[in-house]
C-alpha cells in the first residue's frame, strides 16, 4: 500500500483550484467564530489541505509549504491540524501515516465519516456512512467490549482514475 507522505503526486490528488479558496475561507471563518485569531500559518495549512485530495500529514504539509517558499514549523502544523480536526473541518485518515483530508460534508463538528482511499495514487473521497451500517459497526464494537467515541472508516481499493 502506498502512503500519503511517500508517494509521488498524481493529477487526481489535487483538488480543483476553485475549491481551495472556499475551504480556506470557511475554515478561517469557523475558527475565527470560536475566538481563534487569523494567522498566516493557519491560512497556509488550510490552503495546503484544501488543495489535496490525498491525505497529508504534518511533515508532508510542512514540506509542501516549504516548496512554495512558506516556512511553518511542524509543531505549528500539528497544532493547527488539531484545531481544524476539533472543529470538524478535517478528518484524520488512519493507516496513511495519520494523514488528514478536508471534510466535504460541511457539518462543522466532529462526525462519523467513511473514506475511500486509493492504494495506487492515494486520493481519498469522503462518503456518508449509512445509518444502518454505522449502527451495525458500533454494535459489533460493543460486542467486543469496545467503546467508540467517534467512527472513522477507511476502505482501501483502486479509484476510477487508476483503474
Amino acid at each position: 500500500m502506498l502512503y500519503c507522505c511517500s508517494m509521488k503526486r498524481y493529477p487526481c490528488n489535487d483538488a480543483p483550484p476553485e475549491q481551495v479558496e472556499p475551504f480556506t475561507r470557511h475554515a478561517i471563518s469557523v475558527l475565527r467564530a470560536s475566538g481563534r485569531r487569523l494567522t498566516r500559518p493557519l491560512r497556509f495549512v488550510a490552503e495546503a489541505l484544501g488543495s489535496s485530495k490525498a491525505p497529508l500529514g504534518a511533515y508532508g504539509i510542512r514540506d509542501r509549504l516549504a516548496a512554495q517558499g512558506k516556512s511553518v514549523d511542524v509543531v505549528t502544523v500539528y497544532r493547527i491540524l488539531g484545531e481544524l480536526e476539533a472543529a470538524g473541518l478535517i478528518h484524520r485518515i488512519y493507516g496513511t501515516e495519520n494523514g488528514y483530508v478536508v471534510c466535504t460534508s460541511r457539518r462543522d463538528e466532529p462526525h462519523p465519516a467513511m473514506h475511500l482511499v486509493c492504494t495506487e495514487c492515494g486520493c481519498s473521497e469522503e462518503v456518508p456512512i449509512p445509518r444502518p451500517a454505522l449502527g451495525e459497526l458500533l454494535t459489533q464494537a460493543a460486542r467486543h467490549g469496545f467503546s467508540s467515541d467517534l467512527t472513522s472508516v477507511s476502505i482501501t481499493g483502486v479509484c476510477g482514475h487508476c483503474r
